[in-house]
């Protein structure tokens, strides 16, 4: 008859056919014929063992070894439901972060273009404000030159009409001096 037993003690199994325990194991018990080694299975795994390294287990000890199982399995699906919302978690935060971090770059690309976008219209106004000073510039000189050609046509008209009138002048003195003296005039 099939029965249950835990292991009191470790036992590394030495070949084959022997079955390796763990102090805590339960192991199913199929041949208890030799009283010093029983032949069992743990998990998977089967072969002898020493009998003297496990206690049987009775009715409330069977009772007892299946609710701490049940309990192990709860423990066990809390766990794997901590690490799973743990896991979640993380993701969530990631995701956060990766948001974060793009709608900084975003805000930086932006911040980087609006830079951009007002150094181009800073250097379009000072260009405009050049070009501005060099027409102004050029319409000052540009007034210069016809005050100084208007001046200097006025100039010129003047000794002109200066030479005119010293020609005129000197033609009229030479007319005078070569025309012949008045006459006398004529006695009564």
């Amino acid at each position: 008859m099939a029965f249950q037993a835990k292991a009191n003690y470790e036992f590394s199994a030495q070949g084959d056919n022997q079955l390796s325990l763990k102090a805590g194991d339960v192991i199913q018990v199929t041949d208890d014929s030799n009283a010093d080694w029983w032949f069992g299975t743990v998990g998977s795994n089967q072969g002898y063992f020493p009998a003297s390294y496990v206690s049987k287990i009775e009715g409330n000890q069977q009772a007892e070894q299946q609710r701490q199982k049940a309990a192990a399995a709860e423990r066990a699906r809390a766990e794997a439901e901590r690490k799973k919302a743990a896991e979640e978690e993380a993701r969530r935060r990631k995701t956060l972060e990766e948001e974060r971090k793009r709608k900084e770059a975003e805000e930086r690309r932006r911040k980087a273009e609006e830079e951009e976008r007002k150094a181009a219209e800073e250097q379009r106004r000072r260009a405009a404000e050049a070009l501005k000073k060099k027409q102004e510039e050029e319409a000052r000189l540009k007034a210069e030159q016809e005050r100084q050609r208007k001046a200097a046509e006025a100039r010129a008209r003047k000794e002109h009409e200066d030479e005119e009138r010293k020609n005129k002048e000197m033609a009229a003195a030479a007319a005078a001096a070569a025309a012949p003296p008045p006459s006398p005039p004529a006695m009564r």
